[in-house]
C-alpha cells in the first residue's frame, strides 16, 4: 500500500477507521453498505449469493437518534447474530448464516443532516481501508453498494485484484414494480441518455454517478481524500476526483440489480425521481430530457478546447452560444494563461477542468439559455442530434435498450 495511504488514515479519515484493532481474522473482499430506515430481512439478501470470504461492513445511520426504523434495524441486526466484538459504537457480528459483519452504529451518535449518506459511506470506506492497509482484507479494492441491491455471485470476481484503474462501475438495471414500470424506464432512458450525449460529444467523463455500483482502488481513495460529507450526490463528486487520478472502467457484466422503489431516503436519486414522474399527469410528454443540441454544442466545444492552448480563444470559437458560456466562466483569460506550459501538462489542466462538474453546468447553461428540454419522443426522432437512429419508434423498453448499448460505447453512433 503507498504512503499517501497512511497520510489519509492518519489525517483525514473518519474516528471509527481506528478503532478496528479487534478485527484480525483475514479476508479476501470487503463490502460497504449504507443503511437509513431499512428492513433486516431486506438487507441480508444484498449478499445471499456470495462467498462467504468478505467482511461486510454497514454502517447504519440516520439523522437523529430516536428514528424508530433504523433502531428497529440495528436491534434485529444484534438479536439475529452473534456478537463477537464490541468497540464503543462498532458490532463485530457473525451472522446466522455465517458472515462477517461489522456493524457501524451511526443512530448513536446521529449523521449531521446536511452529511447523509456521504458521511456514512465515508466512514464504511475509511473502516474498509484500514483493513485493506493492515492486511486484513487483501484484495486492494473498496466495494460499495447499497441495500436495495441483489448482488449476483460473480460480483467480487468480475475486479481483477491487479487492475490498473481508479475505479470501476458495474452495468445495472432497476426492477420495477407494476405501478412504477413507465417511469423506471423513463427515469432509466434519462440516465443512459446523458452518458450517450456525454460519449457521443467526447467527454472522458461519460459514465453513470450511481453509489451502489461502484468500486474504488484503495491507493485512489486515498488519494482524493475519499467520498465527500453530502446528503446526496456523494457519488457524483467521488467518480469525478477519481477520474483525475486514473481511469475509470465501466465492466460489461454483471448486470447489478437495483429496487425501483419509492423510496424517499435521499434527495434526490432512484426514488425521488421516479416519484415525480409518476405524480406527472403525462409522463411520456410531461417528463423532459436535455435537449440533443446540447451535446453537439459540447462535442464542437471540446473538440476544439483540446486544441486551444496554440490560438486564440476568441477566435477559436465560432458558435456565439459557446461563446456566450466562456464569458460566463471567464475561460478566455484562463486559456491565456495556460498556453506556456507544456502539451502534456496544457492537456491535463485541460482534462481536470472542463470534468464532470463544469460539463454539467455547461449541459444546463445551453438548457437555461437556448435549447429547451424536450421528451422521449423528440429525443428520438433524430431532426436534431442522430444519437440514435435504430428503432426510433419502438416502445420505451427498446429505446432504453438502444440507449443503454449506446451509453456503453457498443452501438454505432451517426454524425451529423
Amino acid at each position: 500500500m503507498g504512503p499517501n495511504i497512511s497520510k489519509y488514515l492518519s489525517s483525514y479519515a473518519e474516528s471509527e477507521s481506528r478503532s478496528i484493532n479487534f478485527v484480525r481474522k483475514r479476508f479476501s473482499y470487503c463490502l460497504v453498505i449504507p443503511a437509513y430506515q431499512e428492513i433486516w430481512q431486506d438487507v441480508q439478501k444484498v449478499w445471499q449469493q456470495l462467498h462467504k470470504d468478505l467482511l461486510i461492513i454497514l454502517v447504519v445511520n440516520a439523522p437523529e437518534s430516536n428514528d424508530p426504523a433504523t433502531n428497529q434495524l440495528i436491534e434485529d441486526i444484534k438479536h439475529s447474530a452473534s456478537v463477537l466484538h464490541r468497540e464503543n459504537n462498532l458490532y463485530y457480528l457473525q451472522t446466522a448464516d455465517k458472515y462477517h459483519l461489522l456493524l457501524v452504529d451511526r443512530c448513536h451518535p446521529p449523521i449531521p443532516p446536511k452529511q447523509g449518506v456521504g458521511l456514512a459511506r465515508k466512514i464504511g470506506a475509511d473502516i474498509a481501508l484500514s483493513l485493506i492497509h493492515k492486511g486484513c482484507i487483501t484484495c486492494p479494492w473498496i466495494f460499495n453498494t447499497d441495500a436495495d441491491v441483489q448482488l449476483p455471485q460473480d460480483y467480487l470476481a468480475a475486479v481483477a485484484t491487479d487492475l490498473d484503474a481508479a475505479a470501476v462501475i458495474y452495468p445495472f438495471t432497476h426492477l420495477p414494480n407494476p405501478r412504477s414500470e413507465q417511469a423506471c424506464h423513463l427515469y432509466e432512458i434519462s440516465l443512459f441518455y446523458y452518458v450517450a450525449g456525454l460519449r457521443y460529444a467526447g467527454s472522458p467523463y461519460a459514465f453513470h454517478t450511481i453509489g451502489s455500483t461502484i468500486a474504488i482502488n484503495a491507493n485512489h481513495y486515498a488519494s482524493v481524500r475519499g467520498f465527500p460529507r453530502r446528503n446526496a450526490g456523494e457519488d457524483f463528486y467521488l467518480l469525478n476526483k477519481l477520474a483525475k487520478t486514473g481511469n475509470i472502467l465501466e465492466l460489461g457484466k454483471p448486470i447489478l440489480q437495483i429496487s425501483g422503489r419509492l423510496s424517499e431516503r435521499v434527495v434526490f436519486g432512484t426514488g425521488p425521481a421516479m416519484r415525480k414522474i409518476i405524480q406527472l399527469k403525462r409522463p411520456e410528454t410531461d417528463f423532459l430530457f436535455y435537449n440533443p443540441r446540447i451535446f453537439l454544442r459540447l462535442k464542437q466545444f471540446l473538440a476544439r478546447l483540446k486544441t486551444s492552448r496554440k490560438s486564440n480563444l476568441k477566435d477559436h470559437f465560432t458558435s456565439p452560444e459557446t461563446e456566450h458560456w466562456c464569458r460566463e466562466v471567464n475561460l478566455h483569460a484562463l486559456i491565456a494563461s495556460k498556453q506556456n506550459q507544456k502539451p502534456a501538462v496544457f492537456n491535463k489542466f485541460i482534462h481536470d477542468w472542463m470534468d464532470g462538474f463544469r460539463t454539467l453546468k455547461f449541459v444546463h447553461f445551453m438548457r437555461r439559455h437556448y435549447d429547451k428540454s424536450l421528451p422521449v419522443s423528440e429525443i428520438f426522432d433524430g431532426t436534431v442530434l442522430p444519437l440514435l437512429s435504430d428503432n426510433a419508434q419502438g416502445n420505451l423498453a427498446q429505446r432504453r435498450e438502444l440507449l443503454y448499448r449506446v451509453s456503453k460505447g457498443t452501438q454505432q453512433v451517426i454524425e451529423i
